[in-house]
């Protein structure tokens, strides 16, 4: 007997590697599961331009408040089309040093501003706003931010990297740990700048800076220094999970959660 897909909705936020590669990775990673990405929305771009989709310009770099507006919307779009349905809401988005307490609160609270709005609209059935009441929903997050796992998968990431970066990783890693970056335990850094309300350092610029160090090569691709719209979403195809858990407390929460979840289903 053919086993059901169990479909979880994917909410993240509005970055080039949320768009391209978290839903192939999480797909490959955990095959019992079936991610359908319903945010960030995703536009077509000219026809002689690379294929990738990119997000809508309203909704590029959309994260926290912005992200949780958008699930709002997105939620009530979609079970108001009355077309889909699914067994899990799951919502990652970057920490970027705020409180994960209150970013958590305020992203399930997104999800239930969303049903509460459905259940006054009278347009279910009672068995129908149950089931929407009743999916569960977690929220997850990549800490400082998702270029956090590519550094602790160093060896299989950014060392292997043979046409770009493999002649340069050793002085791209001394660089990263003399700005206080453990590749060992990347999750551990970044520091509130209360006045942004976000990391005063970006873990990922200075992954930038980094690549920006001791080189002489170009490419057709340009200079070669490290791209989040390129190389971002490449290596997230290719990393290794064991490693990065074992590295990466909040990452290995949730790869945790989507096993038992699906051991469960």
């Amino acid at each position: 007997m053919r086993r059901v897909a169990v479909v979880v909705w994917l909410f993240a936020s509005a970055g080039h590697s949320e768009i391209r590669a978290l839903p192939e990775f999480l797909n490959k990673n955990f095959p019992q599961l079936t991610f359908v990405r319903k945010f960030p929305i995703s536009r077509k771009p000219a026809p002689k331009l690379r294929s990738d989709r990119v997000p809508t310009l309203a909704h590029q770099g959309a994260s926290g408040y912005g992200l949780a507006k958008c699930i709002t919307q997105v939620l009530k779009d979609t079970f108001y089309k009355g077309d889909e349905v699914c067994d899990l809401i799951l919502v990652i988005d970057d920490l970027d040093c705020c409180d994960r307490v209150q970013r958590t609160q305020l992203f399930i609270e997104s999800v239930e501003r969303a049903v509460t709005e459905l259940q006054t609209s009278h347009r279910f059935t009672v068995e129908q706003i149950a089931k929407i009441t009743d999916t569960p929903r977690h929220i997850a997050f990549a800490v400082p931010e998702i270029e956090s796992w590519i550094i602790a998968d160093w060896n299989n990431t950014i060392a292997s990297n043979s046409s770009k970066f493999r002649t340069r990783e050793v002085v791209m890693k001394r660089y990263l740990q003399t700005k206080g970056i453990p590749c060992d335990s990347p999750e551990s850094f970044g520091e509130l700048d209360p006045i942004k309300q976000a990391c005063k350092e970006k873990l990922s610029e200075i992954l930038i800076e980094s690549s920006r160090l001791n080189f002489e090569q170009t490419s057709v691709y340009g200079l070669e220094i490290y791209s989040k719209a390129l190389d971002t979403p490449e290596m997230l195809r290719n990393l290794d999970i064991q490693t990065v858990s074992a590295k990466c407390p909040y990452f290995r929460n949730l790869c945790n959660y989507l096993n038992v979840f699906s051991r469960n289903r």
